[in-house]
């Protein structure tokens, strides 16, 4: 291995951590949010777009290309969609139905 690849795994490393660090932080903050009495709606949904776009680039750097995670998401709604009686049913077929545009 050399000295430039050595430095590539490290810089790779760091960015996971700071990645990780980023998503714990936002998911603290988005939990102080929905517990605020007087909650910031817009925080709120930046808190939750922020937590997406960290999804994708942490599966990035762990090697899972966007479409590949898209893909798996769609495969575990369609069996949630298959349990009609399940409670979020309407929430699932909304979010299948926009990821399949995707796919």
């Amino acid at each position: 291995m050399g000295i430039a690849q050595d430095f590539d795994i490290t810089k790779n490393i760091r960015l996971i951590e700071m990645l990780k660090n980023q998503l714990l932080t936002n998911i603290a903050d988005l939990y102080t949010n929905l517990s605020a009495e007087d909650a910031n709606l817009i925080e709120r949904k930046e808190l939750l777009s922020d937590l997406i776009i960290i999804t994708y680039m942490l599966s990035n750097r762990l090697g899972f290309s966007h479409s590949s995670i898209d893909i798996r998401a769609v495969k575990k709604l369609r069996l949630g969609i298959l349990d009609e009686k399940q409670s979020m049913y309407a929430d699932t077929a909304s979010l299948l139905r926009h990821l399949s545009r995707n796919v």
